[in-house]
């Protein structure tokens, strides 16, 4: 009997498979934990970003042509016919979301079409051409044009 327990005691043969367990143990821990630190700043980083492109502009081949340089571009057309006409300018990006920001797809295409037939090939000079602008800037924002 002796014997038996000494041999169990110093057989080896089981050894590497409950090193090979705790290895294994670790392993998943350690990625478990990694992944649970990773994921939040994964999250704030998607937030972020979601945020910088909000309301910009993406150019394409075929968009609006009156939308090249976005609201910014708008606005300061906007401020050079105010100075010429001796008025204060409106603040486009306000104006589009009083305006816009709550108008169905269908809204704002007709509205387009509207002030598209009453500005017709204009100088660019008036509050029409203006609305026009942002309401084009918003048509590609939402994907219209």
């Amino acid at each position: 009997m002796l014997r038996s327990i000494q041999s169990f005691v110093t057989d080896e043969s089981g050894a590497v498979s409950v090193d090979w367990v705790v290895l294994s143990a670790v392993l998943v821990g350690t990625g478990l934990s990694v992944l649970s630190t990773v994921r939040g700043g994964v999250s704030v980083a998607s937030v972020d970003v979601a945020e910088q492109l909000r309301g910009q502009v993406v150019q394409r081949s075929f968009s609006s042509d009156r939308c090249q340089g976005g609201v910014g571009r708008v606005q300061a057309q906007e401020t050079a016919r105010a100075a010429a006409a001796g008025r204060d300018a409106i603040r486009v990006s306000s104006w589009l979301e009083v305006n816009a920001a709550g108008q169905s797809d269908a809204a704002i295409v007709e509205e387009l079409d509207r002030l598209r037939a009453a500005v017709g090939d204009g100088g660019g000079l008036s509050m029409d051409e203006t609305l026009l602008a942002a309401l084009e800037c918003e048509a590609v924002i939402r994907g219209l044009d």
